[in-house]
């Protein structure tokens, strides 16, 4: 039996944590034991979240900036990478509140977060709220396509993806 001819598998999605698989199978397992049979974690709100996290980075001293992250730093479709440093972001950047620092091989980068984006929600429900926590976990680092221009090609950003170890 093979796959919905309209479903490609590497689009597969867990609908409860967004992560990713290949196939139908490895989902279907996931969702069975990680996301309906593990009891639910406290649900706190964006406030709590926001005020949680910003007492965690307000223990945290200067970090040194890197590039930011684009889609051309990852070779073929997705890579881990390991985070070395989470902080609030500068209130000039206006499309990040928050910055995650990778390190993939060598090279170090910088990935900018929203508050209520689907990256930061995906981090802090596999890795929690305490974010010194979060130094040393690894991530699935995967380019998705963002939307076309006008010319029909396709921007590619980077999604973060929390890996369990």
């Amino acid at each position: 039996m093979g796959a919905h001819p309209r479903v490609r598998s590497d689009e597969l999605a867990c609908y409860f944590c967004r992560a990713p698989f290949n196939d139908f199978a490895a989902l279907a397992k996931h969702v069975r034991n990680d996301c309906i049979n593990n009891p639910a974690p406290k649900i706190y709100t964006m406030e709590e979240i926001k005020m949680i996290l910003d007492s965690n980075i307000a223990k945290q001293g200067p970090i040194t900036s890197h590039t930011f992250l684009k889609a051309r730093h990852i070779n073929g479709k997705s890579c881990d990478a390991e985070i070395i440093a989470f902080r609030q972001a500068d209130s000039t950047m206006p499309y990040s509140d928050y910055l995650l620092d990778v390190k993939i091989g060598k090279a170090k980068f910088t990935q900018g977060l929203r508050e209520r984006g689907e990256d930061m929600i995906r981090l802090v429900k596999m890795f929690g709220l305490d974010t010194d926590k979060w130094i040393g976990k690894t991530v699935s680092c995967y380019k998705e396509t963002y939307h076309s221009d006008s010319s029909g090609k396709d921007s590619l950003i980077v999604r973060v993806e929390p890996i369990k170890k």
